[in-house]
């Protein structure tokens, strides 16, 4: 996957989460806003999946086996639009993320 950045005149920086995390320790006034939910189609799957969510942390190993989920999964974005079925996660991702960069930024 392509990693993306964008940084503005006031140096406000925009980019994925994942592809600069390592930065985390060094970047104390970061602010990280979520775009979209990946969450698994089937609604009993997406119920279970926003529980655990809500009890583990993203570190954790519950949070790790649930990325692996054998499901299809949808992209939900905070603004109410839904995409998919994808059939795994990280096409998903892929999604996500070109769909991000090529249309939410744009707009």
């Amino acid at each position: 996957m392509k990693s993306f950045i964008s940084i503005s005149k006031n140096g406000k920086i925009k980019t994925f989460y994942n592809d600069f995390n390592f930065l985390e320790k060094e970047i104390k006034t970061a602010k990280v806003k979520r775009v979209s939910h990946i969450v698994p189609e089937n609604l009993f799957l997406r119920i279970l999946f926003r529980i655990l969510r809500f009890l583990f942390p993203d570190t954790s190993f519950i949070a790790e086996w649930m990325r692996k989920w054998k499901c299809k999964w949808i992209v939900v974005f905070t603004d109410g639009e839904c995409f998919g079925p994808f059939e795994n996660r990280e096409d998903a991702i892929v999604f996500e993320r070109k769909y991000y960069v090529e249309k939410k930024l744009k707009s």
